[in-house]
């Protein structure tokens, strides 16, 4: 499932187009709307993990992900805009485990990570780094 923001009746038809385009039905699609904090904290938790892009990571997605104990899977590039995501795993998450070097390495870390077990192992760590750092579990 690909899941995105809901930002407006053309950008929602743009990305409908282009996934079918590409032969992925509309019904894989997830265009959520905006959410208060807590309740997108929630949200995110229904995910099995946050598949960042290569050429402009994510930055606050990247964090909000790691805090509700999402797994976050980057590549870091050579500009500013293609590290803060790995910024965010150094300081917040499993950046040894989820940030990798090669688009190899980071599908098949990828499809490691979807194993049940290696989410839960990941999950757990996430939410036992936020606690040691005084952050009540939302």
């Amino acid at each position: 499932v690909l899941w995105l923001v809901n930002e407006n009746s053309e950008s929602n038809a743009n990305i409908v187009e282009q996934a079918r385009l590409r032969g992925i039905s509309e019904d894989r699609l997830i265009l959520a709307q905006r959410a208060d904090f807590a309740e997108h904290i929630d949200r995110v938790r229904g995910a099995d993990m946050f598949l960042d892009c290569f050429t402009y990571n994510a930055h606050t997605t990247a964090v909000d992900s790691l805090w509700g104990g999402l797994p976050v899977m980057t590549l870091p590039g050579h500009n500013m805009n293609m590290r803060l995501a790995a910024g965010a795993l150094y300081a917040y998450g499993p950046a040894s485990e989820t940030c990798v070097r090669t688009i190899e390495d980071y599908e098949e870390v990828a499809v490691a990570i979807a194993n049940p077990a290696a989410k839960r192992r990941i999950r757990r760590r996430l939410f036992a780094k936020w606690t040691l750092a005084g952050v009540e579990e939302l």
